[in-house]
């Protein structure tokens, strides 16, 4: 997925102004709790809100660390989106790890503009999202969670 060009100070553009009508809402995908994490911004808002848009309730992260936090809690997560390379030291395949370990219940997505050969060992029953992605790449995952 290509995130729009955002200069600082400007907002996504409005619903009424995209070239391509969302999808369809689908009533599989209602109430499912999403945790997306990805450091770069314009990711975290332009998914985030196309998903909640779509029925999902999502809560976002902008690092690993943050990610380690929600997931620590009582809140479930249905499905975690994790961009693999992050600046704090916690990568996405830390918290695919720690996932597995809280809320084994949750399908782990990792998401990297690197070949999946070129990534650290990421844990057994992940799937993988090469970037850039379009959101219907990302909805055929998530469906069929």
């Amino acid at each position: 997925m290509h995130p729009p060009r955002v200069h600082a100070g400007e907002r996504r553009p409005s619903r009424a102004r995209r070239p391509h009508p969302p999808p369809a809402r689908d009533d599989t995908m209602r109430n499912q709790a999403v945790l997306l994490v990805d450091d770069e911004s314009a990711i975290v808002e332009l998914v985030g809100g196309e998903l909640e848009d779509l029925g999902y309730h999502v809560v976002t992260a902008r690092n690993g660390v943050e990610a380690l936090d929600h997931l620590a809690t009582d809140r479930v997560f249905d499905v975690i989106v994790s961009d693999v390379s992050m600046p704090d030291g916690v990568s996405g395949v830390d918290v695919a790890r720690r996932a597995r370990e809280l809320q084994p219940q949750a399908r782990v997505i990792l998401s990297s503009g690197r070949p999946r050969a070129q990534l650290p060992d990421i844990p057994e029953a992940t799937d993988f999202l090469p970037k850039p992605y379009r959101l219907s790449q990302l909805l055929q995952l998530l469906k069929s969670a």
